[in-house]
């Protein structure tokens, strides 16, 4: 899976849904927000690949 994905494309395309914090290597999901299935996949890369962090947001 980790030869599919690369790490810029994968954080330009889960921008769109989540906020990114580059220098923090964190995403931040809000409650209301809608995530496809290959977006599922890039934020599955990107947290257990990559080292970057996923949060839920409190809005």
């Amino acid at each position: 899976m980790a030869k599919r994905h690369n790490q810029d494309n994968a954080v330009k395309s889960v921008a769109r849904v989540c906020k990114v914090n580059v220098p923090a290597k964190s995403l931040q999901v809000s409650k209301g927000a809608i995530i496809g299935i290959k977006t599922w996949g890039k934020i599955d890369f990107l947290t257990h690949y990559c080292g970057w962090t996923l949060k839920p947001s409190a809005e």
